[in-house]
């Protein structure tokens, strides 16, 4: 699948919403509410834009950021600037909505096309002849190694080096049960992929892109070692170490300095505090918000504390302070 861009305002894309609501039977044709541009196309709440489409479950709430916006909605609506329309199924109606307005391409066939040109934009970057890139960024030093995938809407930035058979914006997978005909309706991925200067990703990893308007995000230095795989819209700071075979899933916050253990699992919605440490085989379905502190087990559990002056094994600097890029 294809990065989808934004759409930008236009009438016909007002007209492409209006026509499809009337198509999934949301509205009647004579009851059409008020709409905007919805310049910033589809957003999620945890990243939010004016002007844009969402669906709340629940009674929405007022949101300085969420204005003149379609928020889909099994709730009561308020009196603000966006258009609300009260659905049984939010979810499934955001996601059935998506589908009938992003258009699908062929990913390889731009893939395929474009390869050579990066190339010949980034001399100063090292790309194996099998690797896949479609249109991405690239910083200066880059290496790309052999059978990997460089999906549309990446952007790397200098000195990054990435293993083999290694997929960079690779969809995700959201879904949600459509409750009148009990089908599932999978939800298009359409975020954006950022990786900051000097990772490192080993082997056979995958970092699936943001799923609206949120952004997947690894930041400076950081280490993820093979087999890992990065759910969509996952934040990791600067100078994070990810062990093989690690298990990150969607919007989850790794802040900088922390160490994940092999085969860990961080369930959704996590945030683990500045400079955490994961044991091996850990699972956390919980953290506490204090930084510096070792968990482990299934469910994983505070230990112990980390020592800032150890040799080896995970960085830690508690006094050093690193920036989002």
């Amino acid at each position: 699948m294809l990065f989808y861009a934004r759409p930008s305002a236009n009438s016909d894309l007002r007209n492409s919403v209006a026509n499809a609501l009337v198509e999934l039977n949301l509205v009647v044709a004579s009851e059409t509410p008020r709409l905007g541009d919805f310049r910033n196309g589809f957003a999620s709440m945890l990243s939010p834009l004016p002007n844009a489409i969402y669906f709340k479950v629940g009674n929405p709430v007022a949101h300085d950021t969420i204005q003149d916006s379609l928020v889909l909605t099994n709730g009561c609506p308020i009196p603000d600037s966006n258009t609300y329309i009260v659905v049984d199924d939010p979810q499934s109606c955001f996601y059935r909505l998506m589908n009938r307005l992003l258009r699908e391409d062929t990913s390889l066939e731009e893939i395929e096309a474009f390869a050579s040109d990066v190339r010949e934009e980034h001399p100063g970057c090292k790309i194996h002849s099998s690797a896949k890139l479609g249109k991405v960024q690239l910083g200066e030093g880059c290496f790309i190694g052999p059978l990997s995938m460089i999906h549309s809407g990446t952007i790397i930035g200098d000195n990054a080096s990435v293993g083999a058979l290694v997929s960079i914006g690779a969809e995700g997978l959201a879904w949600a049960w459509n409750g009148a005909d009990g089908t599932i309706v999978r939800q298009p991925q359409i975020g954006e992929t950022r990786i900051g200067a000097g990772v490192f990703i080993g082997d056979r990893v995958v970092i699936c892109r943001g799923s609206t308007s949120d952004t997947t995000h690894v930041g400076a230095d950081s280490m993820i070692a093979p087999g890992t795989c990065i759910g969509h819209g996952v934040w990791i700071g600067a100078q994070v170490h990810v062990a093989n075979n690690v298990s990150i899933a969607g919007n989850v916050r790794v802040d900088d300095s922390c160490f994940i253990g092999s085969g860990s699992v961080v369930e959704p919605g996590i945030r683990l505090p500045r400079g955490t440490l994961v044991g091996a085989g850990s699972v956390v379905s919980r953290a506490p918000d204090q930084t510096g502190l070792i968990l482990k087990g299934n469910p994983a559990r505070v230990v112990g504390e980390r020592n800032a002056a150890a040799k080896g094994g995970a960085p830690w600097a508690p006094s050093r302070h690193f920036d989002d890029s």
